[in-house]
């Protein structure tokens, strides 16, 4: 949560709009690019980059204003070169401004230029009012976005813009790493020394930091401290001034490597390279050092007094006859819960938008059916509230937007809202923007460690990591025929994610039409299946787990050479290729959900043939109990053999020392899961 500056704390009644001081001197000019960038075809150190930053500039900066106190001033230069098309994308930079109880972020300077070299000249146009828009994204947050005017590969983007704020607890991070190479990047603060910072960095990239210092100056703010009449215009103005110490931050990264995302990670802006200030207290002349302990109390009151958050939970009148009627016969809080949750996944459709405070009226929403994700999930709480149930949101920042720091109690943290209700001493979480999620699990983009619960009274952590697994149970039945085909049935029974995943895929490629899946399926998937007869059990009833059984018939997958037949027993269910293939890894694994899959396989060999050789068993463990795997055939009789395989991972955050196990782990796993079975005809 941002909060306001220190509007009158300090001269108070003297200080007159004002000054400020100098920062540092930028080394590179805006407007004034070389022709040696602008000829450049490829960053030497990353040829695959599609674009570099040349040059990036911060400088911080506070001034004093007799209406609004002290206020920061940032501004921001950068300037990047696109070597391809698919480097358009990083000279989109969305510009955040902040309001709050009267208190704001203004951006005050704004001007862009794009560079293209035409016949060997070097050819300038600058940005348009037109190429400039503003965009909504919640009652507390504006975001300034605009398109480069003729933007081409070999194009040189000059941007520079300020920015005004009015608060002073969280100064804008230095962040040196981006998802492109960046050449060098600076940044100058200099603070007066009644603001205390502490300064907190981020990221895996300290060795580009060429300079690191940290410095003391002086600082002078200049101000009117009288008036009075006067014969020649009126009045007399005496001027004074305040001389101070400052502390300035003077940061400097060079040859920045790109970030590169790795496979099962959390979003990139948990690991990108930064340095963040965050205000610790302050200490005035004449006055007691303040330290400031911002809480999760004081986002709490602050949401919870909000017409537009807590206030909206309450106008029960909209959606009273509506809940009165889905609830009339029931008897239970847990089936009012469950009816309400229903029409709401039903009744109205999610637009894709994730929101943290609701961006539509109660009345349009009702009329329209569709909204963002907190206009559906206030919609059921307060359709629970007028049940008389008792329910709070729950805000949370989805797995693309970052993690929540629990030490940095702020409302910008959250992207999203979801809604918990309370039975006994426990709460149910519910997510309406997923139309199949049943009640008591939530879509894998709210699996981010924790949310933050919202009361009337109180406000507390909630988990988020997933108490249901990705849980997979396969039992084949098959007759290996002499000629290599197989035939007979496959059951499986599909539980809590796994469940949520097949009515997901069914509906995103073919509507829900439950025949045509299976044969989309067999098509693209599971080449030398053939179908001949299915039956699917609780596809639509959320609450339970989906049964789905198969006769069949399997080709391609047996191989014949003379009187040796040869197959992997595995067939369609086994694990391709391993995820980690890289040999080592700088940030953790987050596989998202725990799993367990099962599958078993009992498997009549053809008349006339003995078991030739059997892969050999084995049973081993990841480190500290994270996970397992089981291989185990067993001989029945002379013609039938069964297979045991499971896979089970109980964690699924692996840091990155871990990482060589897991690796080896699911190397292991494809090995065992590629042996083969081999038969031999007898006499």
């Amino acid at each position: 949560m941002k909060t306001s500056s220190f509007s009158r704390y300090f001269l108070l009644a003297l200080i007159l709009p004002l000054v400020t001081f100098q920062g540092f001197s930028q080394k590179v000019k805006f407007g004034k690019v070389d022709m040696s960038d602008m000829k450049m075809t490829e960053y030497d150190q990353d040829p695959e980059a599609v674009a570099l930053v040349l040059y990036e500039s911060q400088n911080i900066q506070f001034l004093y204003n007799n209406d609004k106190g002290f206020q920061v001033q940032t501004n921001r230069h950068i300037r990047i070169k696109v070597f391809k098309k698919s480097g358009f994308d990083y000279v989109d930079i969305p510009i955040s401004l902040y309001q709050s109880d009267g208190n704001y972020e203004k951006l005050t300077a704004f001007k862009a230029i794009t560079y293209n070299l035409v016949d060997g000249n070097i050819e300038k146009e600058k940005i348009g009012q037109r190429e400039t828009f503003e965009e909504e994204v919640d009652k507390y947050t504006m975001v300034v976005k605009f398109a480069m005017p003729n933007l081409q590969e070999g194009s040189v983007v000059d941007i520079n813009y300020t920015v005004l704020s009015d608060f002073l607890f969280e100064l804008t991070p230095w962040r040196y790493q981006y998802e492109i190479p960046v050449v060098k990047s600076e940044f100058f603060a200099e603070i007066p020394e009644y603001f205390i910072y502490k300064t907190t960095s981020q990221g895996y990239e300290h060795g580009s930091i060429t300079k690191n210092e940290t410095s003391f100056g002086q600082g002078k703010f200049s101000f009117r401290t009288s008036t009075s009449p006067n014969q020649i215009n009126g009045a007399m103005t005496e001027m004074s001034s305040i001389q101070f110490k400052t502390q300035r931050y003077e940061f400097e990264a060079k040859e920045v490597p790109a970030f590169h995302s790795e496979p099962y990670m959390a979003a990139p802006s948990n690991f990108i390279s930064k340095v963040e200030f965050e205000l610790s207290g302050t200490d005035f002349p004449s006055s007691y050092r303040q330290e400031f302990n911002r809480t999760w109390e004081n986002v709490r009151h602050l949401l919870m007094t909000d017409s537009d958050f807590g206030g909206r939970l309450d106008r029960k009148r909209p959606v009273l006859s509506t809940t009165e009627e889905l609830t009339k016969d029931l008897e239970t809080n847990e089936e009012k819960i469950s009816a309400i949750f229903q029409y709401v996944q039903k009744q109205y459709r999610w637009n894709g938008s994730f929101s943290h405070f609701p961006r539509t009226s109660i009345i349009d929403l009702l009329s329209t059916h569709e909204g963002s994700s907190s206009d559906l999930n206030f919609l059921l709480l307060q359709m629970l509230r007028a049940a008389d149930i008792e329910a709070y949101p729950v805000s949370l920042s989805t797995r693309n937007h970052g993690f929540i720091n629990p030490v940095s109690p702020r409302i910008t943290q959250f992207n999203h809202v979801i809604a918990a209700a309370k039975i006994g001493e426990n709460f149910i979480l519910m997510d309406a923007t997923d139309e199949y999620t049943p009640i008591g699990m939530l879509p894998d983009y709210d699996l981010n460690l924790r949310g933050r619960l919202f009361t009337d009274t109180y406000t507390d952590w909630v988990s988020l990591i997933p108490s249901k697994k990705y849980k997979t149970a396969t039992q084949a039945k098959l007759l290996l025929n002499e000629d290599g085909t197989f035939e007979g049935s496959i059951n499986m029974l599909l539980s809590d994610y796994a469940a949520l995943d097949f009515r997901e895929r069914m509906q995103k490629q073919t509507g829900g039409d439950k025949a045509t899946f299976l044969n989309s399926k067999e098509k693209e998937d599971e080449e030398g299946l053939e179908v001949l007869s299915s039956a699917f059990e609780n596809v639509d009833n959320f609450d339970e787990k989906i049964t789905a059984s198969y006769e069949v018939k399997i080709v391609d997958k047996a191989i014949q050479n003379g009187d040796l037949i040869y197959f992997e027993p595995l067939l369609f269910f086994g694990v391709k290729e391993n995820p980690f293939t890289a040999e080592n890894r700088k940030f953790p694994v987050d596989l998202l959900l725990p799993i367990d899959q099962t599958y078993i396989l009992q498997l009549t060999i053809p008349d006339g043939y003995v078991i030739e050789e059997l892969p050999e068993n084995i049973a081993f463990s990841l480190p500290e109990s994270g996970g397992s795997f089981l291989y185990e055939f067993k001989k029945v009789n002379d013609r039938l053999v069964q297979l045991t395989n499971r896979m089970s991972i109980k964690e699924t955050f692996f840091l990155p020392n871990n990482y060589l196990p897991l690796r080896e782990y699911f190397n292991l796993i494809i090995e065992k899961q590629g042996a083969q079975v081999v038969l031999k005809k007898v006499d």
